[in-house]
């Protein structure tokens, strides 16, 4: 299979939140034998080159699952920790990954701003990887450094100081405003599955902990049957948790920060039962 690398490296959640923005309207280009490649998954294991905080991680392998990305993890397998071995083995989250459609999901509703594709040229300003950002803040600063015994030259004091001035800007804007930030926002993305089921992510970029909801028209969004009802199932908890038609609003509670759930709604075959209209899970 072919895979084409669509936004610059995840190396903190920032860039996991830019991947996913720039990926959102990239899904005409998926097909089987063809994917996009949002970066590496990064885990939560001490040790590894680039981390996240474990809600973190298992958000990004569940966002990587829904877009059909490749599950790529930058760290040593011997020494996962026990939270991150349940999250990359988890069964069902990879099953939606790898569903025989391949076809990847879709934003269905979304209180971020929107996005401005950007040119992830390599180390831009505004991809470069946090550690990257951070070679060049120390450089800068220490060439402000080196330069200012010159300011006691009354030749070149004036030369020397808009120098050191304009490093030091340089320096202030990479570490203020070209560092990539989440949006305090939620979505909710949407990807068909084998066998007429779906597979949901309800994810909170930042902010606090919050109700995130998918109303009527969102579910007319995800494809959902208006004849049939779904049984929803938390692939994390491993657990069917309610039933649902296509009239109900669904709303999920997410965690504060970076944090997201995914579920799986899978036809029933026998007759629907009573409409649920407000689903809270």
């Amino acid at each position: 299979a072919h895979m084409a690398r669509v936004a610059a490296d995840c190396d903190e959640w920032p860039n996991v939140y830019e991947a996913a923005r720039t990926n959102e309207r990239l899904g005409a280009f998926v097909r089987p034998g063809h994917v996009n490649d949002p970066d590496m998954l990064l885990g939560s294991t001490p040790g590894a080159a680039a981390t996240l905080e474990p809600r973190r991680s298992r958000a990004q392998f569940a966002l990587w699952a829904v877009m059909t990305a490749p599950l790529l993890l930058g760290v040593n397998l011997d020494e996962l920790t026990p939270f991150d071995l349940e999250t990359y083995s988890n069964r069902e989250v990879i099953a939606v990954d790898q569903d025989p459609l391949v076809v990847q999901g879709t934003v269905v509703a979304s209180t971020c701003p929107p996005w401005t594709d950007k040119d992830y040229w390599w180390c831009s300003p505004w991809s470069m990887p946090a550690d990257v950002r951070l070679d060049w803040i120390r450089m800068l600063a220490t060439l402000a450094l080196a330069l200012a015994p010159f300011l006691l030259f009354r030749k070149t004091r004036k030369l020397v100081a808009l120098a050191i001035a304009a490093l030091l800007v340089y320096a202030a804007l990479l570490h203020t405003r070209y560092r990539p930030r989440a949006h305090d926002c939620a979505q909710v993305w949407a990807k068909p599955l084998q066998d007429r089921a779906f597979a949901l992510v309800f994810v909170n970029w930042s902010g606090p902990a919050r109700s995130v909801l998918c109303d009527p028209s969102c579910l007319a969004l995800v494809g959902l049957d208006p004849a049939a009802a779904y049984v929803v199932r938390d692939l994390h908890a491993h657990a069917d948790l309610a039933s649902l038609d296509a009239t109900a609003s669904l709303a999920a509670r997410v965690g504060a920060d970076g944090d997201a759930r995914i579920f799986r709604l899978t036809p029933l075959a026998a007759s629907p039962p009573p409409r649920q209209q407000n689903l809270v899970l």
